[in-house]
This record gives C-alpha cells, sequence and structure tokens, in this order.
C-alpha cells in the first residue's frame, strides 16, 4: 500500500492555489508546510496545523499536528522549496514517518471503502470536511 517513508516537508507555489478550485482545501491566502506522503504511486501533501483540533490526523507537539482531513495531491511542478519548521518537530515527524504513512494509508483506504460500498452517512459524519472528494478518480472510485 504505502511506499517507503521518508519525510520531505515542502510549500507549494501560489499558482498552485490560483489554478485550483479544489473543495475544502485549507485557506489559500497563506502558505502551509505539507509532509509528503505517496500512497500507490499518488504524492499526497498533509498539511501542518498550527492547532489540529481532530482524531484525523498526526499530533506533534502543543496541539501541532498533520491534518489527513486536507491533504491534496501534488506534483512536482507544485513544489516551491523546502517548508522549515523547528528542529524538534521535524525529527519527531521524521521519527514517525512510517508510522504517519501507514495511519494516512489507512485513512485513505477506509474513505475508498465507504465510498465503494455506498456508506454516505458514515461519509457524511467520518469524511464531512475531507479534500479527498477532489481525488475519485485517482482513487479509483
Amino acid at each position: 500500500m504505502y511506499s517507503g517513508a521518508t519525510v520531505q516537508i515542502i510549500k507549494l507555489k501560489e499558482a498552485f492555489y490560483s489554478r485550483t478550485n479544489l473543495k475544502e482545501i485549507l485557506d489559500k491566502n497563506r502558505g502551509y508546510g505539507l509532509v509528503t506522503v505517496t500512497i500507490n504511486n499518488i504524492q499526497f501533501g498533509i498539511p501542518l496545523r498550527s492547532n489540529l483540533s481532530h482524531s484525523d490526523g498526526f499530533k506533534t507537539k502543543d496541539g501541532k499536528g498533520l491534518d489527513f482531513s486536507k491533504a491534496i495531491i501534488v506534483d512536482a511542478n507544485d513544489i516551491d522549496g523546502i517548508f522549515h519548521i523547528p528542529g524538534d518537530e521535524y525529527a519527531h515527524i521524521a521519527k514517525h514517518a512510517h508510522h504517519i504513512e501507514q495511519v494516512f494509508n489507512r485513512y485513505v483506504q477506509r474513505y475508498v471503502n465507504l465510498v465503494k460500498s455506498g456508506a454516505t452517512s458514515t461519509i457524511n459524519r467520518a469524511y464531512r470536511f475531507t479534500t479527498l472528494v477532489n481525488y475519485h478518480s485517482e482513487l479509483g472510485l
């Protein structure tokens, strides 16, 4: 399912936000650091949030974390370099990279399985604000 644990924290080009009309994407008027994760040959960028207030993610410290519900698909043309975060936060993410990929993979697979099964009420409750709604063709749905 997942393709190997590495940590790359990137930022996106402004052009990504201006050319895209994705549902549920984070605020387009500010930059986010994204941790990249590859699942089934699809590179996702999972945004770092300074206040992660739900369980669909990975907590780093002091309420911060990676927000799985706002993950987007990125390609090399979207990347505008490295996003810098405090060294201890980076070390925590790097130490848990394999775990992050496994948990994110389960998050995506559960969504795919729910959509395929037609479990609309569960999707509306558990994936109400997910960006995965933008990627049905990429996910084989």
